[in-house]
Order: C-alpha cells, then structure tokens, then sequence
C-alpha cells in the first residue's frame, strides 16, 4: 500500500512505454472547482480523487491511464 497526494497522479488518454507505475482507470465523476477538476476515478476495485488542471480535460466514463512518479509515492507497508 502506498499515499499520494491527490494533485501527483496524471491522467493520459495514452500508456506510457515504460508501463512503471501506470494503471488503466475510469474517470467516474468529474467535479469543476475553479483551479482544478477534480476526477473520481475506478481504479481496480477502489475509489481514487484525482485533481488535475482545468486544461486536462476527461469525460465521465472515459477510459484512461493513471501514473504517478515513484518520488511522490510513500510507501505504507511492503
């Protein structure tokens, strides 16, 4: 299990070629809060909140891929 802030995972509409930490999601539900959008995306059988910047727009139900940076992941347990 590991913690990341809600504003370090990215979502690309493509995979990245290293596959590291990537994950394929659903964007569930889209929430305009000014600065950012915050997403609600299925991620195998959570519920993840990610914020990305207005200008990064996903639709509800949209299938994409989740990253994050091996520096912004802390590790909970191994």
């Amino acid at each position: 299990a590991f913690s990341v802030r809600t504003v370090y995972p990215r979502l690309s509409r493509e995979r990245p070629e290293t596959g590291l930490n990537a994950w394929p999601v659903r964007i569930n539900r889209r929430v305009f809060l000014g600065d950012f959008v915050q997403y609600l995306v299925d991620w195998e059988d959570r519920q993840l909140v990610v914020r990305r910047p207005p200008m990064e727009h996903f639709e509800e139900g949209e299938e994409v891929t989740l990253t994050v940076a091996p520096e912004h992941c802390v590790l909970l347990e191994a």
